[in-house]
């Protein structure tokens, strides 16, 4: 897993691989065209965003990864 060079709102280091929340839902930390993006699952047709910050810290919090929680990617 790589590190991403970013942290949660709560000072939790972000690497590839990991499972966050935000007011969008669940989204995967994947790495595509040389950034790391967010991976949603819109009514299953996949968006990509990138990263977004307020005062410094990106706005989602990790609560689990791929290797140990997949179930939290699964509707």
């Amino acid at each position: 897993m790589w590190f991403t060079g970013l942290k949660d709102k709560n000072g939790v280091p972000i690497f590839e691989g990991d499972i966050v929340k935000s007011r969008h839902g669940v989204a995967n930390v994947v790495f595509h065209n040389a950034s790391f993006i967010f991976k949603w699952d819109f009514d299953k047709l996949n968006q990509l965003m990138h990263v977004w910050k307020e005062d410094g810290k990106v706005q989602v919090e990790i609560i689990g990864n791929i290797y140990e929680h997949s179930e939290l990617l699964q509707k």
